[in-house]
């Protein structure tokens, strides 16, 4: 993964988040993709951003354990955005 382009690496990564978006599986899937992303700071950036985007919903007082801490790895990785 360090070997490619970040850009290109991010950009992958959160056309996969788009397509996850609407999947029961979102959460467990998001939080791979963003230990893949990962691998560069502006990938990382990129898809924390996006997954935070798509699902909102998980920093909701009423969000899961699993979706908390879903989040946390999303702001962690946008830079608190």
């Amino acid at each position: 993964m360090e070997a490619l382009d970040p850009g290109e690496v991010g950009e992958w990564l959160c056309g996969r988040l788009e397509e996850l978006k609407d999947a029961a599986d979102f959460v467990p899937r998001a939080g791979l993709l963003l230990t893949l992303a990962g691998a560069h700071e502006e990938s990382a950036r990129a898809c924390g951003r996006k997954a935070l985007a798509l699902r909102p919903g998980l920093a909701a007082k009423a969000a899961s354990k699993e979706e908390k801490a879903l989040f946390k790895k999303c702001r962690a990785a946008s830079g608190g955005a």
